[in-house]
C-alpha cells in the first residue's frame, strides 16, 4: 500500500525548492552585505563632513567680524594709524610701533599703499586670511582736504583693510 513513486517526486520536488531557496537566501544576503559595507563607508564620509561642517559654522558662526574681536586674536583693533600730513606726505604708525614715512604724489599712492601694506602688515593679512576676518586702520587727515581722507580709504577698501569713520 505505499505510494514510493509519488512520495519520492514529492520529496525530491521539495528537496529542488529548499535547494533554489537556500541559494536564493545566500544571494540576498550578498547582496544586503555588500549594501551594507558600502552604507558603512557612506556613514564615515558623512561623519567626517559633519565635523568639517561644523568647524565651518563656529568659524563663521558671527559673520564676519573683525580679527580683534577673535578669540585668542594677536591683532589690535587698529592695525595702524595712518596720518595724512599733506598732499604728498602721509605717515603709517603700526600698532607694534613701528612708523613709516611715505611721500608720494597723489596718483603713484594705490601702487606705494600696496606694497606699504604687504610689507608693514605681513602677519596681520595672514591672519585675515587664515581665519576669514578683516582688519582695520585708523585715518587721521590733517589737511582741510576731505578727497585726500577719501582716496586714502579707497585705497585701503580695495587692499582689504577697513577704515571705520571714528
Amino acid at each position: 500500500m505505499r505510494k514510493t513513486g509519488k512520495d519520492t517526486a514529492f520529496h525530491y520536488s521539495l528537496a529542488e525548492f529548499a535547494y533554489i531557496l537556500f541559494f536564493l537566501c545566500i544571494a540576498v544576503l550578498a547582496y544586503t552585505g555588500h549594501r551594507y559595507a558600502l552604507e558603512r563607508q557612506e556613514r564615515v564620509r558623512l561623519a567626517a563632513e559633519v565635523i568639517r561642517l561644523t568647524e565651518v559654522i563656529a568659524r563663521l558662526e558671527n559673520g564676519n567680524v573683525p580679527c580683534f574681536k577673535k578669540e585668542d586674536s594677536p591683532i589690535p583693533e587698529f592695525i595702524a594709524v595712518i596720518t595724512i600730513k599733506s598732499r604728498t606726505r602721509l605717515t603709517i604708525a603700526c600698532a607694534d610701533g613701528r612708523v613709516e614715512a611715505v611721500g608720494a604724489p597723489l596718483e603713484d599712492l594705490p601702487r606705494i599703499m600696496e606694497k606699504k601694506v604687504a610689507q608693514l602688515f605681513a602677519r596681520e593679512t595672514a591672519y585675515r586670511d587664515q581665519y576669514g576676518c578683516y582688519l582695520r586702520v585708523q585715518i587721521v587727515n590733517e589737511t582741510n582736504d576731505y578727497s585726500l581722507y577719501k582716496n586714502l580709504s579707497d585705497i585701503m577698501r580695495t587692499l582689504g583693510i577697513i577704515v571705520p569713520h571714528v
